[in-house]
């Protein structure tokens, strides 16, 4: 089988701004932006509303001091670019049975091939624009082609040694396409291909003429450069930005003919650039685990089902691009310490309102505390089991009516490490949940009609207790929390003509 997509991407943030950067040499900054208020008169219902931004018509106000009304308009808030993508595919699969069937084999294979065109935003300095960083525009000469190849091999084996036992075991591995939107490093690369490898095998077991199945089984995977935001695209590439526009303007007069480093000095470090551009970086995951299943019919009427998992996940290898960078900035910083002794080089602030240093200070206590966070796989729940059960009434009037309920239970989850690095438990998870159905059959319009009422209630007990899903660096106060969804019922009717 083959296949052929073509895709095109691209999209950009928006910010109301005014225009020529009169405040500040960021354009879309917030000393420059545009700030609208929508005022709510009570009583008044159509004034409850935030009207289409875009739509309002543009400002022009005479500033004090200033020979020309300011006009506002509408620029770019961050580096964007647009992709075009052609993707073609192509997969094969076998399977074959051997032994008078007691041995079933399948294979699989994909690839996939991408040929992506990416063209890059850069800052235009003309016009209005002259004197500030400029305004981001798609610039055609970045354009640039990437080309990729992704394969996905699988195999599977299936024994069946005895009529109440099978053995089963599959493998895979995957090398994925990179994700077009992304862009990673100094250069504002696209990201490495994911690479995924899963392994999963166990036994089923057959009793009682089939009424009672057991499967159990066991897996393990690995997944390589996982692409995340990861607060880079928030965080450490603003503070970036900032850190080299102080050392770009240290007086902060919007004139660069104060730079206190040189493109020699800067050129030393591989990972430095006077802007970034990245907006993520890439982590490795690892899991496994193990699945139980049971399911028993007991009677003609009554049925019973039971799951239960653990999972053990651990992500590593979190932001490799991201502390390299800010190593080599370190050094950087300490490099020009060196190179001007009666400058104080912690203490510059350039027109940003924050020093050097207490930027640099925040953002080693900020880098260390997210890859931390990223290694303890937060949000993990390692254990989790349901049951369910329903019964059907067989020789009664109301013969085929159905009543079920069961649990599901979902384990406390890792919700973060305190100042002291020690782990904490969120909340555990317990939900009931009910149904009744009944079949009908009814004729209308000499046709023969059969369907189904049903009612489905979730969270019998309407426990609506908060969850907590992370705690603060105290370990005792709780800083994000989820509240369970009140009592649901649900009633649908289907019908068959």
């Amino acid at each position: 089988m083959t296949q052929r997509q073509k895709t095109d991407s691209g999209g950009r943030v928006e910010r109301e701004v005014w225009l020529g950067a009169p405040f500040a040499a960021d354009p879309s900054g917030d000393a420059n932006a545009v700030w609208r208020r929508n005022y709510i008169t009570l009583g008044e219902s159509n004034s409850i509303h935030a009207p289409d931004p875009h739509s309002p018509a543009t400002i022009s106000v005479n500033f004090p001091g200033r020979a020309a009304p300011l006009e506002s308009g509408w620029i770019p808030g961050a580096v964007f670019n647009e992709t075009e993508q052609t993707l073609d595919s192509a997969l094969l699969a076998v399977q074959s049975h051997w032994f008078n069937r007691r041995v079933v084999t399948t294979a699989g294979y994909r690839i996939d091939e991408v040929t992506q065109y990416r063209t890059n935003s850069s800052a235009d300095r003309s016009g209005i624009w002259t004197g500030s960083n400029g305004v981001l525009v798609l610039d055609p000469s970045t354009k640039t082609r990437f080309d990729f190849s992704g394969r996905t091999k699988t195999v599977g084996i299936v024994g069946h040694p005895t009529k109440w036992l099978s053995v089963f075991i599959n493998g895979a591995e995957n090398l994925g396409l990179p994700a077009a939107g992304q862009r990673l490093g100094p250069e504002g690369d696209v990201p490495p291909p994911p690479r995924a490898k899963g392994l999963d095998g166990g036994i089923t077991l057959e009793a009682f003429g089939g009424r009672l199945v057991t499967r159990l089984s066991y897996y393990e995977t690995t997944a390589d450069n996982q692409v995340n935001a990861m607060g880079v695209n928030n965080a450490f590439t603003p503070r970036y930005n900032t850190v080299i526009g102080i050392l770009d303007d240290p007086n902060g007069d919007r004139n660069t003919d104060d730079r206190i480093y040189t493109s020699t000095q800067m050129a030393k470090y591989s990972e430095l650039r006077p802007q970034a551009i990245a907006v993520g970086d890439t982590l490795d995951s690892e899991s496994s685990g193990y699945e139980a299943r049971i399911t028993a019919n007991l009677t003609a009427g009554l049925r019973f089902i039971v799951n239960y998992s653990y999972t053990d996940q651990q992500k590593v290898n979190a932001y490799p691009r991201t502390k390299l960078l800010w190593d080599q900035v370190y050094a950087f910083v300490a490099d020009l310490q060196q190179a001007n002794p009666n400058v104080d080089v912690d203490a510059l602030a350039g027109s940003s309102g924050t020093t050097l240093g207490a930027l640099l200070a925040t953002n080693v206590t900020d880098l260390a505390d997210r890859s931390f966070d990223f290694s303890q796989a937060l949000g993990n729940r390692k254990h989790k089991a349901n049951i369910f059960g329903n019964y059907t009434l067989q020789r009664t009037r109301l013969k085929g009516l159905t009543v079920g309920g069961g649990a599901r239970y979902q384990s406390a989850m890792n919700a973060g490490a305190d100042n002291q690095n020690v782990m904490h438990e969120g909340s555990d998870l317990v939900v009931v949940d009910a149904m009744v159905r009944y079949p009908f059959r009814i004729a209308l319009f000499e046709r023969n009609i059969r369907g189904s009422l049903q009612l489905n209630v979730r969270n019998v007990l309407d426990d609506t207790d908060p969850l907590i899903l992370r705690y603060a660096g105290d370990g005792v106060t709780a800083s994000r929390v989820n509240f369970q969804a009140p009592r649901e019922m649900i009633f649908s009717c289907t019908a068959r003509f």
